[in-house]
């Protein structure tokens, strides 16, 4: 019996395919393509929030305005139908210190839009305004209010898709990959960098002010000795001599020797020291803070003696 199950057994395995060495060899290995993107550029829309400022209803220009950081989508636009404007994306309150920095900045949310693009807007928005710096002149009754716009991506100028991709954060590594790829131009070729030789930063000097953040986006390409050509400065922000020591500094920087690039591209940043806090407010609604010389002066604690 066992002898005639094997001879059924070898029969059965005689009439599985059994793929060749040859065969092997010939099946194509399929590899992913390193300049593939997640998703095409044309289904993505960059959101932009620009922003206005009134004090006491009167429109108020800044000296320095930190934008606040565009949203990256992929999405369809939606036509609402009707061409009411909508509630502002970002609604804050704030009054300005005698030096013409911010403080007491609130979330106005009355009013505020409800749908918040990346779920940390308003909180974003209050950290960006106190990078700004207004005329050094004590103001109160400030509102900061953004509508957001929308832009297709393949439609965005240098400028925006460069502001965009300084301002989003290193954990998104997709949407960089797009918005790097949207500024490359149809004869750009640098898809990596080839590893560095010598790093050179910019000195203690080179510094924004306390509490901002200042950044630039270059566009250079790379000879066939590692050395860096500048190109274009895509975008900036508004600190001139701190970005002008930081560009200064990189096009020092030199890479390994091989093939020229050209179209590379580089998000520089500097952090200016922490900031001093600013004044801080006393609510008149509390009655401790409505007393008289005489009435404070019987709050005054004495002397402890332990």
């Amino acid at each position: 019996m066992w002898d005639r199950l094997w001879r059924v057994v070898g029969v059965m395995a005689a009439l599985v395919p059994v793929q060749t060495s040859a065969q092997a060899v010939d099946a194509p290995l399929v590899l992913p393509d390193p300049d593939a993107l997640p998703y095409p550029i044309d289904r993505a829309s960059i959101v932009d929030y620009p922003a206005v400022v009134t004090c006491g209803g009167e429109p108020v220009t800044p000296i320095r305005a930190e934008p606040l950081r565009p949203s990256l989508i992929v999405a369809t636009p939606i036509d609402l139908g009707h061409d009411r404007p909508e509630p502002p994306a970002v609604d804050l309150t704030f009054d300005i210190a005698a030096d013409g920095r911010p403080y007491s900045i609130r979330i106005a949310r009355a009013g505020s839009y409800p749908v918040v693009i990346g779920g940390d807007l308003e909180p974003q928005a209050q950290a960006s305004l106190l990078g700004w710096r207004f005329q050094p002149r004590a103001l109160t009754g400030c509102r900061l209010e953004t509508h957001a716009v929308t832009t297709p991506l393949a439609d965005a100028s240098e400028a925006l898709i460069a502001r965009t991709l300084a301002l989003t954060g290193p954990g998104t590594a997709d949407g960089r990959r797009v918005l790097m790829r949207a500024l490359a131009r149809p004869d750009d070729d640098c898809r990596t960098t080839p590893g560095r030789r010598t790093v050179v930063s910019p000195g203690p000097d080179v510094q924004p002010d306390p509490g901002t953040r200042a950044w630039t986006v270059l566009r250079y390409d790379i000879d066939a000795d590692g050395r860096i050509q500048l190109g274009d400065t895509l975008e900036s922000s508004p600190d001139p001599t701190v970005i002008q020591g930081v560009s200064e500094a990189y096009a020092q920087t030199t890479f390994q020797h091989g093939k020229p690039r050209r179209g590379c591209i580089m998000v520089l940043e500097r952090y200016g020291p922490t900031a001093p806090p600013g004044p801080i407010p006393i609510p008149d609604w509390e009655p401790l803070n409505r007393c008289t010389a005489q009435q404070r002066a019987r709050f005054t604690p004495g002397r402890l003696i332990y």
